[in-house]
Parts: structure tokens; sequence; C-alpha cells
């Protein structure tokens, strides 16, 4: 077994595959444990996350949106933890019970010992392992949230932003996937004019909140698109919507290219675009604003595309 382990792993390296020594040692013996009728189900666990970790080594997404094959990785090896996870009791509470073979037992110390170290090391590991959820515990159902806790994955949003809890919840109840204008999450970016600044970034609150907290699309969302509209079509969006929020005749144009619905203007539009001349959108014939939507903080606008005027007529209103 020690031979073979460092066969894969001589062999991975030699490839440039270095995960094959530890995953691929782990299918070879799970598949004859199996063969052998010498493991359970918890094998079946443990050889499925194995081939699923070998496996993004030689076919993964080749994405722009994070460095290499990040994305593939990470949300692949996602699905190997609670594999691993429900195997891993079985696997503890055999450990406790292992006895040597009688060809092997000099590579074992006496039962005794061997018990008190199996515990020990079981022990060790659960209370160390134990831990996490004994500190994240209260960050997810401490100070700040409802006493009862709670599975609703938006259910901070009334907690820590109630202003525009309203807004989101109305969007939310549209029908179908109307699409909105708000802000892009991304800062600098290729010919960017510095005058639109930097905000919001990604995983921020003020990153394209109703979009990402009700499903419908936003014209450019976060900095990831990249990944998938390519960087040549999400940076033309962003340069559109930066453009939408300080010209009437550009918005105009973006309303009925993107078939926009639905303009959200919130803390984030403001800090981007409201030192340099952001448009009153409600100014617009045929753009209204939702009383039933707007906040305090959060102004949302109807677009009825049949009542826009033409670009070009706002345009000459802009040059007068």
């Amino acid at each position: 077994m020690v031979a073979g382990l460092v066969g894969l792993t001589l062999a991975g390296l030699a490839v440039g595959l270095p995960a094959l020594g530890p995953f691929g040692f782990l299918l070879v013996a799970g598949w004859v444990a199996l063969r052998t009728d010498r493991a359970g189900f918890e094998t079946v666990l443990i050889v499925g996350g194995a081939g699923l970790a070998l496996l993004v080594e030689a076919v993964f997404l080749n994405e722009q949106a994070g460095p290499g094959r990040m994305n593939t990785v990470f949300k692949t090896y996602a699905q190997v933890w609670p594999l691993w996870a429900a195997a891993a009791g079985v696997v503890l509470a055999g450990l406790l019970e292992a006895r040597p073979r009688p060809d092997a037992s000099w590579l074992w110390p006496g039962p005794g010992t061997r018990d008190v170290l199996a515990s020990v090391f079981v022990a060790g590991l659960l209370v160390s392992t134990g831990l996490y959820g004994a500190f994240a515990l209260p960050a997810h159902v401490g100070e700040g949230y409802p006493e009862e806790p709670t599975l609703d994955g938006t259910d901070f949003v009334a907690v820590y932003h109630p202003s525009e809890e309203r807004a989101i919840d109305w969007l939310d109840a549209r029908e179908g996937q109307p699409a909105i204008l708000s802000a892009p999450a991304t800062g600098v970016y290729p010919g960017a004019d510095d005058r639109y600044g930097h905000s919001p970034r990604m995983y921020r609150w003020d990153a394209s909140p109703a979009a990402s907290l009700t499903g419908l699309p936003t014209v450019a969302g976060w900095h990831h698109e990249v990944g998938y509209r390519g960087p040549e079509a999400y940076f033309a969006r962003v340069r559109a919507v930066d453009d939408a929020y300080t010209s009437e005749a550009a918005a105009v144009e973006v309303f009925r290219e993107y078939d926009v619905r639905y303009v959200w203007v919130g803390p984030a539009e403001r800090t981007r675009y409201e030192q340099f001349g952001m448009i009153d959108f409600g100014g617009i014939p045929g753009v209204d604003e939702v009383d039933d939507a707007s906040t305090q903080t959060v102004t949302v606008y109807r677009v009825t595309e049949a009542e826009l005027p033409a670009a070009a007529e706002l345009r000459d209103g802009e040059d007068e």
C-alpha cells in the first residue's frame, strides 16, 4: 500500500497531476475493498468524493471570472465534504474496533496501547473539529437576529437594511423576469472613466442587492460576469450603464436595447454617479417613480417603453 501511494504520487508529479497520489490511491483502495467485500457504503462515499476531486484535475471550465480553474475546483470540492463527512463517522467507529491481521501484527502496538491511541486520536479529532460549530453558531443567530433561528437566507435584509427591504420585496413580487438597471459591481476596468469612481465592489451589500436577492436580471452585475460573457461584452454593458445614469439620451437607448423595465437608484448608485450629475429618471417621459416600492434610501422607477421619447430628441435637448 505504501509503495502504491508513493508510486501514484511520483507518477502524478511527473505528468502534472499531483492530486493523482492521494485521490488515486483512495480510488484504488476503495475499489479493492469493495471487490473483496471488506467495505460498506461508507467506502462508496469516499470513492465518490475522491473521484470528484480527481476529475477536476483533467476536466474543468476554462472561464475568466477567477484565477485559472478556481471556480470549477472550489464548487466541485464543496460536494466532496458532505460525502466524506457522512463516511467519516463510520470510518472512525471502525478505527476503534480495528484489529491487525496476524501477518501484520508486528506493525501494530499491543492491544491495550493501540486502543488507547485510537481513542485519543478520535477524541482529539472530534473536539478540535467540533469547536467550529461552537464558534460559528453565535455568528448566525447572535445579537441583531430574531430570537428564533431561521434558514431564511434573506432574513438579514430586514435586520440590517430595513430601508431597502420594501423595494426588494416589491421587485421580487413581479411576474416573469423583467430586467432592471442598477450600478454594476465592478471597480477598475479597461477604458474606465475615473469620474465614475470604483464603487460598488463585489461581496458587499451594495453590490447589485436587488438583482442578487430577487433573481431579476440586471444589465451589468458583478465583475464575475467577465467569466460568463467575456470581458469585451461585460465591460461594454458596464460603460452603457454608467452612461445611462448620467445621460437621459443614453438611458433611453439602454432601456430599449436591454429591455429595461425598472430602474434602481439606491446608495450605491448615488455614490457612483451623483457627484457627476446623475440624471433624474423621473424627468424622462415614460419613466415614473413607483410609490409602492420607493423608500427613504431607494427610488424605484417603472419604464414604459411605448411612451419613451426618441433618444435623438433628448440629445438635442441636452445640447441646448
